[in-house]
């Protein structure tokens, strides 16, 4: 756990496959600049994922949807651009997902919350308009007619 340490700068490229770490919380720092989507494929067993709370900007990285064992990504607090990439669809672990307070557009993906064979228990996401329910959750989709 790397949070809450006032850490500056970008987020270094890493090379070499980390395939044990199921853990990394970069969260309540200060760093600026983009995911590097090759960092994605250097955690193929990461379950959580924190980097909230930060000042990161850019698009998310399609490459998103090869973390498959990933059951928490809380981005919140950073200032994404963009529309939320489908491949997020392909997580079907992932209970949690945090991505408010970014400058994210564009629909969630419905036929990744309306399938009955994902885990998502939360997700919340303000740059959408309407709350719907979801096994007790709240969940915040925009036209999900399905919840």
């Amino acid at each position: 756990y790397l949070n809450n340490n006032e850490f500056t700068g970008t987020i270094p490229t890493i090379t070499n496959n980390m395939t044990e770490l199921q853990h990394w919380d970069i969260s309540k720092n200060k760093l600026t600049g983009n995911l590097p989507s090759t960092l994605l494929s250097s955690f193929p067993e990461l379950k959580s994922f924190q980097f909230h709370s930060n000042f990161l900007n850019g698009t998310l990285s399609t490459e998103i949807g090869i973390l498959t064992q990933l059951q928490l990504l809380e981005g919140e607090y950073n200032n994404f651009t963009g529309t939320i990439p489908s491949e997020i669809g392909q997580l079907t672990k992932l209970q949690v997902l945090q991505l408010n307070h970014n400058q994210l557009y564009g629909n969630f993906p419905n036929e990744y919350l309306c399938n009955k064979n994902n885990n998502i228990t939360y997700i919340l996401i303000d740059c959408n308009k309407g709350k719907k329910k979801k096994n007790d959750a709240a969940v915040t989709v925009d036209d999900c007619n399905c919840c």
